[in-house]
């Protein structure tokens, strides 16, 4: 890396302009080598937090520096920006040495070129940490532990709803907005393109993707993107951390994933660090933690897990409201009482598709489910009790199930390249 910008024009540039403040919205210009170019479908990026206000270039610009950052280093690319905050300047090469021994099947390389390094510090009394929160059990169960610290809490509109669906996000808006009223906490939301500039069918499709057989999202952007998204918001309101909460545990390596301590914990803007929440944590832990914080305050806790749809609810559906379902019926919860609404034949559907049809990828969430259930002596509905086969790892996955998914897998990429080729033919 880099604190002066390299005058060679040959190397492979990605260069990102200066923050423009519109209102609420920073727009950020940027440029991408030819080779690039497919994978992306705007050369600007944007975001909005009303509750950030203005604050200095050099901070303004990591959202895009952080969303940026990892197509440099896969693509081996130089960063190009004009200033930049110089407590995440010192923290890019710990982060970047998170995805070394993460990516393990990538070779990393590219730089960050900076020219003005700006030592920003925020003067005055300490505000309350920041806790990324997505209402899913990840983050509600950050929540809870972190109670007694009165956390400001941030959703990201643009993460799973879609940046553009109003209707979707007035949802989930409203969902965050009645728990940070209800526990009596500040919430702010951040909303970006960072998802949306991005053609993820195109990349994960190349051949830089599929010989890792990594996904960009998950593998490679949304840890530090996200995190990004919030690095104003925690400078203006002189956060001492942002809470991230953990997606898996140490107990599930090896895995290849964008949000892990070995990446998060580096990440740092001014006087903000990052802390990668829960990590020692099973899901089926987070689950408990979240059913006996409820009964000890004596309220509702109203999960948002389903990432299936774009109306902001769960649909009941899917095999994520499924498996937090299940976990919440181990941990002796109600799941009704915990934003699941569905009938007693929906229910046996979901579990006939759960047992028959939905291809099972992370096998370990059933057994911790299977163990918790006989540990706890809980009895389960009749259409659940699949999860305590002797042969659990054949329901999980089997060649109907994967034969299936190849079927949908098709449906769905033939469907969206339809819809990739009308958009670019109406530009």
């Amino acid at each position: 890396m880099t604190a002066s910008v390299n005058s060679d024009t040959s190397f492979n540039i990605i260069s990102i302009g200066g923050p423009v403040l519109d209102g609420y919205r920073y727009s950020i210009p940027f440029s991408v080598p030819e080779k690039l170019k497919p994978f992306f479908r705007t050369d600007e990026f944007w975001f909005e937090c009303p509750d950030a206000g203005e604050v200095p270039e050099s901070i303004a610009v990591i959202p895009a520096v952080a969303n940026l950052l990892p197509f440099a280093w896969v693509f081996d690319c130089e960063l190009r920006v004009d200033s930049i905050d110089k407590t995440f300047y010192e923290a890019v090469p710990h982060i970047k040495r998170g995805y070394d021994n993460m990516a393990c099947d990538l070779i990393l390389k590219g730089s960050l070129a900076v020219n003005r390094v700006v030592d920003n510090h925020c003067d005055g009394e300490i505000g309350s940490p920041l806790s990324l929160f997505s209402g899913g059990v990840d983050a509600w169960c950050t929540l809870a532990r972190h109670s007694a610290e009165k956390p400001h809490l941030v959703t990201v509109w643009g993460a799973d709803v879609d940046c553009e669906n109003p209707s979707g996000w007035k949802k989930v808006d409203e969902h965050s907005a009645s728990v940070s009223r209800d526990y009596g906490l500040s919430y702010s939301y951040v909303r970006s393109n960072f998802r949306n500039l991005i053609n993820y069918r195109i990349l994960d499709a190349s051949p830089t993707m599929t010989a890792c057989d990594y996904h960009w999202w998950y593998s490679l952007q949304h840890g530090i993107g996200i995190i990004g998204l919030a690095a104003p918001l925690a400078y203006a309101c002189k956060a001492p951390r942002i809470y991230i909460a953990s997606s898996n545990t140490e107990m599930d390596k090896p895995y290849v994933c964008a949000s892990d301590p070995t990446i998060d914990n580096y990440f740092a803007v001014a006087d903000c660090r990052a802390f990668h929440d829960g990590y020692e944590l099973t899901r089926q832990d987070k689950v408990d933690t979240i059913v006996q914080y409820a009964k000890g305050i004596a309220a509702q806790v109203s999960l948002r897990v389903c990432y299936h749809v774009q109306s902001g609810k769960n649909c009941c559906r899917c095999e994520k409201c499924a498996r937090t379902i299940m976990e919440i019926l181990a941990s002796g919860g109600n799941p009704r009482e915990f934003g699941f609404t569905y009938t007693s034949l929906q229910f046996a559907i979901l579990m006939w598709r759960m047992e028959h049809v939905f291809r099972l990828v992370y096998p370990e969430f059933y057994y911790d489910i299977a163990a918790a259930v006989r540990d706890r002596g809980i009895t389960l509905p009749v259409t659940a009790r699949w999860v305590l086969s002797d042969d659990l790892a054949s329901v999980c996955d089997n060649k109907f199930k994967r034969n299936w998914e190849r079927f949908h897998a098709f449906g769905a990429n033939l469907y969206h390249g339809m819809k990739d080729r009308i958009n670019t033919n109406k530009r």
